[in-house]
């Protein structure tokens, strides 16, 4: 700015003639509309330098002056012989941007023969010119450099100009460029322009012919070129603009010649025009400045010879050429500084300028479309599967350029001569090509895209960064989990091609989810950064979106119906979907980009076939495909056949792809292993290509190449049900007849074989026989043996008596041994003999070929298996196949097999009559309390180590813990208690199936499970020594109780009565923990359920103990401290700010009262009998407490302290002053009983029960804890404490008189005086009377000032301030009144109300009786509430007490107060009189009491009656902040302000009935503020900028005011 500031002072010389010329008549006839001409007049100019002149004759001057505006010069006529000359001629130049403009006012001398003579110049800022007025005046002439003279002086010159609008420069745009679009909610592609003009272009030698070009990435379009400076194109321009978020166009302006020389430019973003709208806007254009030539020319190691030059040669030419440089730098500095320098003293020149007219529109002419060959846009069917890949390479722009004459320095590495010949001759044809290249960066780009292996490229497009290929490329595959690979690449002649840039994509799937029905067409901007090596540096700044470089695609995943395979007709048939599978059906359909495995021998890369066929492998079958000749894309669509019953995890199916030779066996193209299981379990049909994979060098299978390299396979797979391969299972397996009942009999049967075989034996498909062995409990069966059969059938049936738990827990063992094996392992030979641990099976029929007639003396192992039975537990029929595998865990064939578990009638044992649950009198609707135990029978139990059989009796052992409630809260005294019971059964001698049918009976209620969730019941099996008891452990299990308990729960029933479910809680157990590799199982019955007699005796067992639980509790609770201060309903704390208010040291007027608890209670008489359970048990009562003050009135007192008092009259006199509402803490049996609530595993039934056993589940409390606390006030009068007596009493809630006491306590107050006084309070146990037990009271004395308010305010006392104020407040206390008695009639009777129906009849008003005072101040009244007479007056007068106090504003001591009575009788309201007090007489300001008296003029005469008030006048602080002193005079006009800085914001309203005033400031001026600033109806208020707190000047101070929005009413009552 300060250089600026000083050019202007340069070339504005001071006005030589202050006063100005008459006007040139120079106006702006269109005001309004935008100036675009600068009118200048020459008027004159005066004292030139003579430049003509001899020594003979006078010097003189033929001047003329110049004037220049933007470049174009205009001149004046010029004067001859003159050096004062008048001109008064007028020029128009055309101007819009007088900002940082001259015009240039140049003065010549004209000379014919000779060049015309300089006479001076100053240029005038045309900035001042944007008033749009005329301005006038004298200008100094300047030297050429803008420079005062030296020596003479040149003379002024006189100007006048105006900026101004003249119509005929007005260029105007086509309306029709700014119409509204028709396609506006289509993306904009095309950028519309209109060339408009330029201006102040800079003028070049070879003349000035400019035109005008846009470019976007590659896509121009120019003007035609016009021949002049200021030139006016008005030509539109289109340009396409898609993607242009962020973009932006380049505005270039060349001069058009031999060479197009450019001009200026200016880049202009495309952000602004997004909203669509034409835009007509200036814009500055950038003058090109030519790139000087490096002096520094590059120093090279070879001299133009041809010779290398030495390293010391290099570096003095190095050093030179750096000399060279330097010099070079400081001399353009040099420049520099000298062009700034004069720049600070000449005006600047012209800025080039061009006017354009923008508009980002949608063009549908400019979309480049896809053809419609290219079938992207079809609407694909839905049901279809889509199979092949459509990538339409549209477009790229903003490539990386590469250098075409780089490719000679790679011949360099050439060392091969045949190629180093070929590649010479090739560089020769590209440096031709690189001529036309030098002139500009290109390349010649390609596309090349691999999916899934299969590649594709597009056509080379030569010379070009944004090339357009519009190129369809098609990928055959299935699904769209590939990988997706571009590359975009720049084509060598001389080798391999560049790579430009690329895009991956490792799914697709994640690209084309959401485009099904349209094609994908987005740009991808590409990765150029490079493959291989470092990465490089990221360039900065960083490069906008853009001119990155990107390329469009357009892809689409479709259905080709040429591509299609249909299968065979029927091939995936299934006799029967509901059946088992058996059979394998393969279509081997077709194959892709195999490789090439027969190389030709000419062309080796490229050419050459394969012979493909496939071999198929799967546990022993193999089957294969016929041979296709000379095809890497085969179609077989053979359907392959094998028999599979039996699908493992793992198992695969190997499929080997094979070229084909004559000589031998094919050779290995890739492998496919499918694992069937996963993709076959659903039974449906299922085609899927697979990769190949290679094998290396041990024959494992290598993972898949990405992309696949060696093709793929297509495969359609389903499992179906053949039924000409079922072999029919045998009846005795078909059928069971008792599927109701459990079963205990198991049956197998051993169908058949396939495919055995031994590992590393070459055995054949009929090398084995076959037999097989069978396990299970310990029975050990064998089948015949079928000589040479590797697929050999048996159908051997078998059977077992097996139980529920064997059935779980022992898997049946099959071993299938080759009878003609090398040597038999003795600890695997079979045997038929029958172990004695189980009962002997059914002998089978011996064949003439079975194992024991010709054994043979060795045996191979050929494969076992394990079947589990747990399946069996559905009493289905249960077929299937196993797998046998040997000791190495190979496969060695499979086995098929046939089970069922059924129920034998034969083999189940029944149960007693006598313990049916109606023999064992048994409530079923009662919450059960005992659990029955049946022990049934044993099976197969533990054998001693010679083989017999023990003697074997069962142990059941109870264990449960228990909590017992806490005596009181003490956690040391929560215990723990363990119940055990334990029960045995008989001894059944030498058994191992044992059968004891032994009852046991254990104590089990649901309380129990409660507390111990872990109670079990132990079973045990003993073997019986009478020498070692209690004998050896054979095995025992445990049962958890709250797991078994609820299903034992259910009455069971055998099947005697037809008529009941027969539901059991019966079930075998495995045994644990004996012998090892030994076990066996007991079958055992429970039922839970209760027994009513047991019941009984439970109840009173635990009614005893809880009774002495809670006697020892209660015991505990009494001699534990209680704080009483949290639960009382108010902080007892407060009687220390009470005494602190006491200051006169007064006697006490309340006693604060709290009954906290009590003990040893007796319980009230009760008539109603007890039941047997309860007969036993000591009542406890349901206590509650009534409090009670006992007071003298002082007459009685006193003649009680004379002795003069009689008893029987003391009895009389004695009144109950006030009474605490009664609390009780324990309610009603009767109401709080609640219902049971049946829980979700029990049934209405069970939760049922008798009022006995709910009483049981009831807690008493014997230290009932009330904490109730109760105020009374004693009597006014000095012996008020000597006269009252405390009195507590506690009654039986549940007795038959409830207000009967049964304790009762006294305490004299004279007695505890002291001690009750304290701010603690006194508490400690009262014994009571002769009933018994004791009670926990705590009492307080104290001064309560809120019962005497008279006495509070004789108490104030006033500080010295408020003594220094004038008085403003009147304090009054009206204590009571009395008049005098009189004869009162007896109030009238109510009238009768006639009830009506439905309805209720109101309750009698009672009549009211007392006394009121109203008290009247100044217009306020204030009335006092009616109190009754009190009951204990006697004589002449009666008496009431209000103690009612309020308070008045005082203004003037002249002011008085009116004191008003009125008594009421029997709601009659009777005036009484009036006294008036005047302020006068309080002026001394101390507490006053007194007795007004009321008089009444009767006929009779007057009737005195008076009212006890307490008076005083004082100087309240609160009321000082509110009332305003007298008027004074202030300024108002210092509240306002102008309103110009006012602002008018809302203003909420105070509630309130003080406000703040500054002390001097009276109503009068307050009211004229807030009337002056909010106005007489306003809701608002006026303030400043920054504030809204008015300040008052109140003579020299000011003081800040709030203001409160109201009514004016309101404003003048405040």
């Amino acid at each position: 700015m300060g250089i600026m500031k000083r050019k202007q002072e340069t070339l504005l010389p001071p006005i030589s003639d202050p006063t100005p010329p008459p006007p040139t008549q120079l106006r702006d006839a269109h005001p309004r509309k935008p100036a675009n001409c600068v009118t200048c007049v020459v008027i004159a100019a005066r004292d030139l330098r003579a430049a003509d002149g001899g020594w003979l004759t006078r010097g003189s001057s033929d001047p003329y002056v110049k004037v220049i505006v933007e470049s174009v010069a205009q001149q004046t006529t010029h004067k001859n012989r003159t050096l004062n000359p008048v001109y008064g001629e007028r020029f128009d130049y055309e101007c819009e941007h007088p900002d940082n403009n001259y015009a240039i006012v140049e003065v010549w001398d004209y000379d014919m023969i000779s060049g015309d003579d300089f006479l001076g110049c100053v240029a005038v800022p045309l900035v001042q010119l944007t008033g749009r007025v005329e301005r006038r005046g004298w200008f100094e002439l300047l030297d050429r450099d803008y420079e005062r003279p030296h020596k003479l002086p040149r003379g002024d010159v006189e100007i006048a100009m105006i900026w101004r609008h003249e119509p005929t420069y007005v260029v105007d745009l086509d309306p029709l460029f700014s119409l509204p679009e028709k396609d506006k909610k289509r993306p904009a592609n095309c950028l519309k322009c209109v060339a408009l003009r330029a201006i102040n272009l800079t003028k070049h030698s070879t003349g000035g012919d400019p035109f005008l070009e846009l470019d976007i990435k590659g896509d121009k379009a120019q003007t035609q070129s016009v021949a002049s400076r200021r030139p006016r194109w008005m030509e539109p321009l289109d340009v396409i603009a898609e993607d242009c978020g962020g973009g932006y166009v380049d505005v270039n302006v060349y001069d058009k010649g031999p060479v197009n020389r450019l001009v200026g430019s200016i880049r202009v973003e495309l952000d602004p025009l997004q909203d669509r709208k034409s835009n007509r806007q200036w814009y500055t254009l950038e003058p090109h400045i030519p790139e000087e030539v490096d002096e520094e020319a590059s120093v090279a190691e070879e001299t133009p010879g041809g010779t290398k030059m030495s390293k010391a040669n290099v570096r003095k030419a190095k050093a030179a050429a750096i000399k060279k440089k330097m010099a070079a730098q400081r001399a353009k500095d040099a420049r520099a500084k000298a062009a700034k320098e004069r720049s600070k003293r000449e005006p600047t020149k012209p800025v080039m300028r061009v006017e354009l007219a923008l508009r980002l529109v949608h063009d549908p002419d400019k979309v480049l479309r896809i053809p419609k060959e290219f079938n992207l846009d079809t609407p694909g069917a839905p049901d279809l599967p889509r199979n092949e890949l459509r990538v339409v390479v549209v477009r790229a722009r903003n490539l990386p350029p590469t250098d075409p004459l780089a490719q000679m320095k790679d011949l360099q590495n050439e060392t091969d001569p045949v190629h180093g010949a070929m590649a010479t001759a090739s560089a020769l044809t590209s440096a031709v090509e690189g001529i036309g290249q030098v002139l500009g960066p290109s390349a010649d780009p390609f596309v090349d895209i691999e999916v899934e292996g299969i590649e594709r490229k597009t056509t080379i497009k030569r010379r070009s960064l944004h090339p357009q290929w519009m190129e369809l490329l098609q990928f055959p595959i299935d699904e769209l989990d590939h990988a997706f690979t571009l590359h975009v690449r720049d084509h060598n002649e001389l080798g391999a091609s560049t790579s430009i840039g690329r895009i991956k994509f490792p799914k697709l799937s994640k690209r084309l989810k959401v485009f099904d029905d349209e094609a994908w067409r987005v740009w991808h901007v590409l990765d150029c950064t490079p493959e291989e090596g470092p990465p490089p540096t990221p360039p900065y700044p960083k490069p906008r979106a853009f001119d990155l470089p990107k390329i469009e695609l357009a892809v689409r995943f479709v259905h080709n119906p040429d591509l299609v395979l249909h299968l065979p007709e029927g091939w995936d048939e299934c006799a029967n979907e509901l059946k088992p599978p058996n059979e394998l059906k393969i279509v081997v359909a077709r194959a892709r980009n195999l490789p090439i495995m027969d190389r030709h021998a000419l062309l080796h890369r490229t050419g050459g076939s394969t012979d493909p066929f496939v071999k198929l492998h799967f546990d022993g079958d193999e089957a294969e495909t016929n041979v296709l000749k000379k095809d890497l894309d085969p179609v077989w669509n053979e359907v392959v056949a094998m028999p599979v019953e039996l699908l493992l995890e793992g198992e695969t199916l190997e499929v080997q792809c094979l070229d084909h030779e004559t000589l031998g066996g094919g050779e290995h193209v890739g492998s496919v292993h499918l694992e069937l299981k996963p993709l076959i379990e659903q039974r449906t049909t299922t085609r899927k290509w697979y990769p190949f994979c290679k094998k290396d060098v041990e024959g494992q299978i290598l993972p898949p190449q990405v992309p696949p390299r060696l093709g793929k396979l297509e495969l359609a797979t389903r499992w179906v049900h053949n039924p000409k391969l079922v072999i029919p299972c045998p009846k005795a397996l078909l059928k069971d007849k008792h599927k109701d009942k459990p079963g205990n009999e198991l049956r197998t049967c051993v169908i058949r074989c396939r495919n055995l075989r031994i590992p590393g034996k070459k055995t054949g498909r009929k090398g084995v026989d076959p037999y097989v062995e069978m396990v299970l409990c310990g029975d050990i069966f064998t089948t015949k043996t079928r000589e040479r059969n590797a697929n050999p059938k048996f159908l051997d049936v078998r059977t077992y008596d097996v139980n529920e738990v064997e059935l779980e827990d022992a898997p049946w063992q099959l071993t299938v041994w080759d009878a003609r094996g090398d040597k038999a392992p003795l600890s695997r030979q079979p045997s038929r003999k029958n172990s004695p641990r189980a009962p002997a099976p059914a002998p089978a029929p011996a064949p003439s070929g079975s194992l024991l007639e010709d054994r043979v003396p060795s045996r191979n192992l050929i494969g076992d298996a394990d079947a589990p039975l747990g399946e069996l537990e559905e009493r289905e029929l249960c077929r299937k196949w196993l797998p046998l595998c040997n000791e190495t865990g190979q496969r060695t064939g499979k086995i098929e097999i046939a089970l069922r578990w059924l129920h034998n009638p034969k083999k189940h044992v029944e149960m007693p009559e006598q313990f049916h649950p109606t023999q064992r009198g048994l409530d079923a609707l009662k919450e059960p309390n005992q659990l029955f135990v049946f022990i049934l029978r044993g099976s197969r139990l533990p054998l001693r180590p010679d083989g017999s059989c023990r003697d074997p009796y069962v142990q059941c052992r109870l264990e449960s813990h228990t909590h017992s409630p806490p005596t009181h809260s003490h956690p040391s005294h929560h215990h723990t208690h363990t119940h055990t019971s334990v029960h045995k059964t008989k001894v059944k001698e030498n058994s191992h199936a044992p059968k004891w049918l032994h009852p046991m009976y254990f104590r089990l209620r649901q309380r129990q499970l409660d507390e111990d969730p872990d109670a079990l019941l132990e079973v045990g099996v003993y073997d019986w020594d009478e020498q070692n008891l209690p004998g050896d452990l054979m095995g025992r299990f445990t049962l958890k109780l709250s797991e078994v308990a609820p299903d034992a729960k259910k009455i069971w029933y055998e099947g005697q009565d037809e008529e009941r479910d027969p539901v059991h809680s019966r079930f075998w157990t495995k045994l644990k923990n004996g012998p090892p590799g030994v076990a066996g199982s007991v079958e055992i019955a429970l039922h839970w359920a209760h027994n009513v007699e047991l019941a009984m005796v439970m109840r009173e067992e635990k009614l005893l103990a809880r009774e002495a639980a809670e006697v020892a509790e209660a015991r505990v609770v009494a001699d534990m401290a209680q704080a009483i201060e949290a639960e009382t309903p108010a902080s007892l704390a407060a009687h220390v700010a009470m005494k602190a208010r006491n200051l006169k040291g007064r006697a006490p007027n309340t006693l604060e009262v709290c009954v906290a608890r009590a003990r040893d209670l007796s319980a009230g008489h009760r008539k109603e009998e007890v039941p047997r359970p309860f007969a036993v048990l000591t009542p406890v009562p349901d206590a509650y407490a009534v409090a009670s003050l006992w007071t003298l009135p002082l007459q009685l007192q006193l003649q009680a302290d004379e002795g003069t008092l009689g008893q029987h009259e003391a009895r009389l006199r004695r009144k109950e002053f006030m009474r605490a509402e009664p609390t009780c803490v324990l309610p009603n049996r009767d109401e709080v009983t609640p219902e049971p609530t049946p829980r979700e595993d029990e049934d209405e039934s069970s939760v049922m029960s008798d009022e006995s056993d709910q009483d049981d589940l009831h807690k008493t409390d014997r230290v009932p804890t009330w904490l109730s606390r109760s105020t009374f006030r004693l009597p006014r009068h000095g012996r008020a404490v000597d006269a009252s007596t405390l009195s507590v009493e506690v009654c039986d809630n549940a007795a038959d008189d409830p207000e009967l006491p049964i304790g009762r306590v006294l305490i004299p107050l004279s007695e505890v005086q002291e001690q009750a006084s304290t701010d603690e309070g006194l508490r400690g146990w009262h014994a009571c009377d002769e009933t018994g037990g004791a009670l926990d009271l705590w009492y307080r004395l104290s001064y309560d000032p809120a019962y005497s308010p008279e006495e509070v305010l004789e108490d104030e006392v006033e500080s010295t301030y408020q003594k220094g104020e004038l008085a403003n407040e009147l304090k009054v206390v009206v204590v009571g009144a009395r008049v005098r008695a009189r004869q009162v009639p007896p109030p009238p009777p109510s009238p009768i109300v006639k009830k009506k129906r439905g309805k209720k009849a109101p309750p009698p008003k009672k009549p009211v009786s007392g006394l009121e005072v109203s008290l009247a101040f100044l217009g306020r009244d204030r009335v006092t509430r009616i109190a009754p007479f009190s009951t204990g007056d006697e004589g002449q007068m009666r008496n009431a007490y209000h103690r009612f106090d309020t308070h008045f504003v005082a203004k003037d001591v002249r002011d008085y107060l009116d004191v008003t009575l009125v008594e009421l009788e029997h709601d009659k309201r009777i005036e009484k009189g009036q006294a008036r007090i005047y302020m006068k007489d309080l002026a001394h300001r101390r507490p006053t009491r007194r007795w007004l008296p009321v008089i009444l003029s009767t006929p009779m005469g007057d009737e005195v009656s008076e009212v006890e008030v307490v008076l005083r006048l004082t100087h309240s602080l609160e009321l000082a902040t509110f009332l305003l002193p007298d008027p004074i005079q202030i300024d108002v006009q210092q509240l306002t302000c102008p309103p110009s800085r006012c602002r008018r914001i809302p203003c909420r309203i105070l509630r309130s009935n003080r406000w703040a005033r500054p002390a001097g400031a009276s109503k009068k001026v307050l009211r004229g503020l807030v009337s002056g600033v909010a106005g007489p109806s306003s809701r608002h208020i006026r303030t400043g900028p920054s504030t809204s707190t008015s300040r008052m000047g109140l003579g020299k101070k000011e003081y800040p005011v709030i203001v409160w929005s109201a009514s004016p009413r309101a404003i003048r009552q405040k």
